[in-house]
């Protein structure tokens, strides 16, 4: 018998703050939080051009754009979560991408214990909409999930990936 774990957290994103233009991190370091989790900015190689990559809260959830400048620009950015460890997580999300890849890393006090890629490729229309459980592949706990975005086609593409809900599992 296949026993599952029981989700102990879903992250929907509602506590965080509303839109609004201090709602927007864009610089590695800047942060919001709600009362589950933290988002944090880790890595932005696009800078603060006109065309830049953020990661903002939306009513219907916590969007993150990637619009490709130069050669393999790179948005990551963090979901940690407050309190507990996770041993895997079910993301649902909405995802319109040109050529788009997205890794994820599970990190557990501040050391990563796994990598998997979650996405790699090109949406056959401008929305589709999946969800999706993973898991560290050695079954460790994470408190951390970093998400790298990269694009990986032509200039100017924009891409998004808006996190709907995740429910955490330990």
């Amino acid at each position: 018998m296949n026993v599952v774990a029981p989700v102990f957290l879903v992250e929907d994103f509602q506590t965080y703050p509303r839109p609004n233009a201090e709602n927007t991190i864009i610089a590695p370091g800047s942060f919001m939080q709600g009362t589950k989790t933290k988002t944090t900015v880790i890595v932005n190689t696009e800078g603060y051009g006109s065309c830049r990559s953020s990661v903002f809260d939306y009513s219907t959830g916590l969007w993150s754009y990637l619009r490709r400048i130069s050669v393999f620009d790179t948005f990551t950015y963090s979901i940690a979560l407050h309190e507990n460890d996770a041993k895997s997580m079910t993301i649902n999300c909405h995802l319109a991408a040109r050529q788009l890849k997205i890794q994820l890393k599970f990190i557990q006090k501040n050391s990563v214990v796994s990598s998997m890629t979650f996405y790699e490729g090109s949406t056959d229309h401008d929305h589709q909409i999946f969800e999706r459980t993973v898991a560290p592949d050695n079954g460790q706990a994470f408190d951390t999930i970093q998400f790298v975005l990269t694009a990986t086609g032509e200039l100017n593409q924009l891409n998004y990936f808006r996190l709907n809900t995740i429910a955490f599992t330990n």
